[in-house]
């Protein structure tokens, strides 16, 4: 892609799409160099969205220390500033990474938010919404849905990242719960059963006992009102 600056890219007329079209192969180009070794584009693009972007939608700043900036090797880093995507900047002794305008932070976040869906596993998306979300237990998964996201997770050859872990955890304990609920509200239903039952022989048993006694006292009532 011709040029490197922002101008550049504004020539190409529609500005957005040459900005994610820049993000997007600068990604492929940092991630190919071999400094890039064991980081995946997920990790990347995570950066980016956690680390140089706010929650507010403006740059952010990260502390670029003696081996990382943020969790990425500096090596990635180095990769990404002699692509023109991001730039160090001295402050107070030390050096954080910033991008290189504002004008890419929309394109990093539309471009990262229609890749996540089509990349990740119903587990990592649901487990990345939970977190985002409080980590609602509303949003936990159960049933065949756990079951599918657990066999997802057993066919892995990568560990799942810290937050997907805690949600399948938290899955799991949640599941432990229901089924114990399930299980004593079986039990209570039983035992109500059992009881309702008792009670219904207990009546039945009452009235034929008292009908029994009545009958008795008929008949002893009648016999002593024979003639002798």
């Amino acid at each position: 892609m011709g040029g490197d600056t922002t101008t550049d890219l504004a020539e190409a007329g529609d500005v957005d799409r040459a900005l994610t079209q820049f993000y997007e192969e600068t990604l492929a180009a940092a991630l190919a160099d071999p400094a890039a070794a064991g980081v995946s584009e997920r990790q990347l693009r995570a950066w980016f969205d956690g680390e140089l972007i706010t929650e507010e939608g403006t740059r952010g700043l990260v502390h670029q220390g003696e081996s990382d900036a943020g969790g990425l090797p500096n090596g990635v880093v180095r990769a990404l500033q002699r692509r023109f995507l991001v730039r160090a900047e001295a402050r107070g002794g030390d050096t954080w990474i910033e991008l290189v305008h504002d004008r890419f932070v929309e394109p990093i976040r539309a471009s990262n938010a229609a890749w996540f869906p089509q990349h990740l596993s119903a587990l990592q998306r649901q487990a990345a919404l939970w977190d985002e979300q409080g980590r609602s237990d509303g949003l936990l998964l159960s049933g065949e849905a756990l079951v599918e996201a657990e066999g997802w997770a057993a066919e892995q050859t990568e560990p799942l990242e810290a937050v997907e872990q805690e949600f399948l955890g938290a899955c799991r304990r949640a599941q432990a719960v229901a089924e114990r609920e399930r299980r004593q509200s079986r039990r209570i239903r039983l035992l109500a059963a059992v009881a309702g039952a008792v009670a219904v022989i207990a009546i039945i048993a009452a009235f034929f006992g008292v009908a029994g006694q009545q009958q008795a006292q008929n008949a002893s009532a009648t016999a002593e009102a024979k003639p002798a």
